[in-house]
């Protein structure tokens, strides 16, 4: 269960970056060269959440904590790769 600081700051976040912008400016600094499945603001939505816990310290467990942000299923490699 999220706690209730972490569910504000995630609010906060997802408030301050416009989801088509952040999209806009990650094209034009190559962080996604593609559309996929990794959406930039829920990417960092997850570094922000997996960042702030104790309980994640691997590649493996952002994937996990990204689907779990994001609801998109994703490959521990296709993560990683990106």
């Amino acid at each position: 269960m999220l706690s209730e600081q972490f569910t504000r700051t995630v609010s906060v976040l997802r408030r301050v970056f416009d989801r088509d912008e952040l999209q806009i400016l990650a094209e034009e600094t190559k962080f996604c060269r593609r559309n996929r499945k990794v959406e930039p603001l829920d990417l960092l939505v997850t570094f922000v959440r997996g960042l702030g816990s104790d309980a994640v310290n691997s590649l493996t467990q952002f994937s996990l904590l990204y689907e779990e942000t994001s609801g998109v299923s994703i490959s521990n490699k296709a993560f990683y790769d990106r």
